[in-house]
């Protein structure tokens, strides 16, 4: 068994993991949204972080790894919107993968007009009703919300998925752990 990127915390206190974007299993890699900060006393940056899973089978941690723990490499700035646009288009998990391609969405609208609150998501995978509902159900978590009851949702001739979502301001989400 291979460590989970969602477990790889360390050093302690000076990561966070916001959004595993891709994670190929045993011996392969993982690509996660993260906080890193270098030390206790600084803010978090939010970074993208990538590492080779290991097996714990053959007592192997994979890679990075500082004083016997797991650890992400901090990819710099200007490969990071093209690792995570690569990593997503990888995934094949579609309830995270699209919870965090809206969740990047969403920042990237934040940042560039303050004053938004409405965000029109679309994406061609192939989704089921059941996993549109868990998606709408675990965006409440962060506060993003349906823009319209009865009407967020829709699918067009060539399937392609349109979500209507609103969301609060910056700096107002809620700190709700995801259940997916």
């Amino acid at each position: 068994m291979y460590i989970k990127p969602t477990e790889v915390l360390s050093p302690k206190g000076q990561v966070e993991v916001l959004d595993v974007l891709y994670d190929s299993g045993e011996w392969g890699v993982s690509v996660a949204r993260i906080h890193y900060r270098d030390e206790l006393t600084q803010p978090f940056k939010e970074c993208t972080g990538m590492r080779w899973n290991g097996n714990l089978d053959e007592d192997n941690k994979g890679m990075p790894v500082s004083r016997g723990y797991p650890v992400w490499f901090v990819i710099p700035d200007e490969f990071s919107e093209c690792i995570q646009a690569t990593a997503l288009a990888l995934n094949t998990n579609n309830v995270p993968a699209v919870i965090a391609e809206i969740k990047i969405e969403v920042e990237r609208e934040r940042d560039a007009n303050p004053g938004s609150y409405m965000l029109e998501y679309k994406t061609e995978r192939d989704l089921s009703e059941t996993e549109v509902d868990i998606i709408l159900n675990e965006l409440r978590c962060f506060g993003i919300m349906e823009a319209f009851m009865g009407g967020t949702h829709s699918v067009d001739i060539n399937g392609v998925h349109s979500l209507t979502l609103i969301f609060p301001a910056k700096g107002n989400l809620p700190a709700v752990e995801p259940q997916y």
